[in-house]
């Protein structure tokens, strides 16, 4: 009875949590028959259990490397070198790539990686009993990661282990044919030539499930074999599993899985670029129609104060031509809804005494002028400019006047 109960507050508790991950905080760990102290407890995340990579390493003899800036993880131990990266689903062991169930992860602090990456790359065995513990069985089971060579593979670089000078590494690249569901094999695209004894080269510049040769996707690379300088080739002894297990259906379905999740998010990703997009577009039309109706009421309340004359007088200067005749510069804005092609306005003329100057054989000092040819919109500014000829000692204008105006419907106003 009080299994039955445990079992039903477990099953409760999984269809709780939405994000399908699940912590086990009363799972034990143990390697070797011994148990471990952990900080943070394994957990669930879509059917893949992860646990702590530091105690667990440092238990199966393995030295954890962790660079902040690149995000990478590595587990090393004689002959054994383990890659991978914080929120990557890409793996690999000896520089054979491994498609991961779920990505390595910082828990409270605390780095989790895949049970199942460090066992199949110790050879381990793993029992999980119920809910209750974990038991690693560190029985260095023969596994295809295994390298005969005199060489160390970490992650996407190889090095010369041999006290000799080689000829040649030979390494086979993979690359599958997403339309034929087939895949191809290239033994001279990253081969290294001349491999010195002590130097590293790097294995290969491609990206599993993104570079492309071909129009076919990289999935993997493979140590073939070894030749020295008199022509004697030592063959990895793991070659021909590795190559079956880069043809095989499982491995296959991993990176069709892979290729699919990364197509969704950049759908996903251009989608909310997208409808970021259009509700910034939505956003400018609403904040351009918010200022259109605000500069509408502005230009109201200014048209009203300026007794609903279309068009307000914004300025006035004098200016002189190159030889020495007075200029007005007149600076009107539109007031009204109507654009305005057409203006009359008058000023009169005085000198710096304000004594009227009068047009040269005239009793008049009133200047009028016209204004043609324009597009004024509404609430836009324009300046104009006319000589004073005839009004040679004019300094200043005052009693400036808009006298009437064109609109561009050939309505018009009249003062």
């Amino acid at each position: 009875m009080k299994n039955k109960i445990v079992l039903l507050l477990c099953f409760l508790l999984l269809i709780s949590l939405t994000n399908v991950v699940s912590a086990k905080p009363n799972l034990s760990v143990f390697v070797d028959g011994e148990k471990l102290a952990l900080s943070q407890s394994p957990i669930v995340m879509n059917g893949t259990t992860l646990v702590p990579a530091a105690p667990i390493f440092s238990k199966m003899g393995l030295t954890l490397e962790f660079d902040k800036a690149s995000k990478l993880i590595k587990g090393k131990k004689q002959g054994l070198v383990i890659t991978l990266k914080l929120n990557s689903k890409i793996a690999s062991i000896n520089g054979v790539t491994v498609i991961l169930g779920e990505p390595a992860k910082i828990v409270n602090g605390t780095t989790m990686v895949p049970l199942r990456l460090i066992s199949e790359s110790l050879g381990a065995m793993v029992t999980i009993e119920s809910d209750h513990s974990i038991s690693i069985w560190n029985t260095k089971n023969s596994t295809m990661y295994e390298n005969s060579l005199p060489i160390l593979i970490s992650g996407n670089f190889v090095r010369n282990l041999s006290k000799s000078d080689m000829l040649q590494l030979e390494i086979v690249d993979f690359y599958y044919d997403t339309t034929e569901k087939k895949v191809h094999e290239y033994n001279f695209l990253s081969n290294i030539i001349g491999f010195k004894s002590g130097s590293t080269h790097k294995i290969t510049n491609s990206i599993v499930g993104k570079t492309t040769r071909f129009d076919f996707i990289y999935i993997g690379s493979a140590i073939k074999n070894l030749k020295d300088y008199q022509d004697n080739i030592t063959t990895n002894i793991n070659y021909e599993k590795v190559r079956n297990y880069y043809h095989s259906k499982e491995y296959l379905n991993k990176i069709n899985a892979l290729l699919k999740a990364e197509e969704d998010a950049l759908k996903a990703k251009e989608k909310a670029e997208k409808d970021a997009e259009a509700a910034a577009k939505l956003k400018a039309k609403a904040k351009e129609k918010a200022d259109k109706a605000a500069a509408a009421a502005k230009l109201k309340k200014e048209l009203a104060a300026n007794k609903n004359m279309p068009l307000k007088v914004d300025g006035v200067t004098i200016t002189y031509n190159s030889i020495g005749i007075p200029k007005v510069n007149l600076t009107i804005k539109n007031l009204g809804t109507k654009t305005i092609i057409a203006y009359e306005m008058s000023v009169k003329c005085y000198d710096d005494f304000d004594r009227p100057v009068n047009r040269w054989l005239s009793k008049s000092n009133l200047f009028e002028g016209i204004s043609q040819n324009n597009r004024i919109l509404s609430g836009e500014y324009q300046t104009d400019t006319w000589t004073l000829n005839l009004y040679d000692l004019a300094t200043q204008v005052k009693h400036v006047k808009i006298t009437a105006v064109k609109f561009s419907d050939g309505s018009s106003w009249k003062r």
